[in-house]
């Protein structure tokens, strides 16, 4: 066996056990919450009504979204609810929908429904909900988030609705991790 063979199995088992240690290539997920106030004023949905709100996506990923809910007829039982959402500003909901949910609100308050929508971080979207008669309301913030307009009965105003929505923003910048400086000499080395 020539004399330089254990000297090279012991460079390459060094040379594997630093790969082993390197780190893996992981994309690091942050993610934002908008929430704003809800004050005791509310809006009626009705069916037919277009009622909503438009927003900016703080994120590429809408993880989850809720209104702020007043359960108005107790007595009755719940009815389900269509959230759905729009591209840019939307008050009508003329274009195609991105996605729709069909859920029931189980009381008062914000109640998160799981989406996972993929968005464009800074653009403008619309929430649109509906149902198929008044059981439900929305509660209104005043005017709590400056990059949205409240929707009601088709027309923007300048009231919000209460909502809160989680986004998942996608660093670009962790995506590649640099490896260790002693990583080009190793190469060369096993070379």
């Amino acid at each position: 066996m020539p004399r330089h063979m254990p000297a090279l199995a012991s460079l390459m088992a060094s040379a594997l056990t630093l790969l082993a240690a390197l780190p893996a290539a992981a994309l690091s997920v942050d993610t934002v919450t908008i929430e704003t106030p809800a004050n005791t004023n509310v809006a009626f949905i009705e069916g037919n009504e277009t009622i909503g709100q438009s927003f900016v996506a703080a994120g590429g990923v809408l993880d989850s979204w809720s209104f702020s809910y007043v359960d108005i007829l107790t007595f009755n039982p719940n009815l389900p609810m269509t959230l759905a959402f729009h591209a840019g500003f939307d008050p009508t909901g003329a274009d195609p929908a991105l996605d729709s949910y069909v859920f029931t609100p189980g009381g008062n308050g914000f109640q998160d429904l799981t989406t996972n929508l993929s968005l464009t971080q800074g653009e403008t979207y619309t929430a649109l909900i509906s149902a198929d008669n008044m059981r439900w309301a929305i509660t209104e913030t005043g005017s709590a988030y400056a990059d949205g307009a409240m929707v009601l009965q088709g027309a923007a105003r300048t009231e919000d609705f209460a909502f809160r929505a989680v986004f998942s923003e996608v660093s670009a910048a962790s995506a590649a991790v640099p490896l260790p400086a002693a990583a080009p000499l190793l190469a060369a080395g096993l070379a």
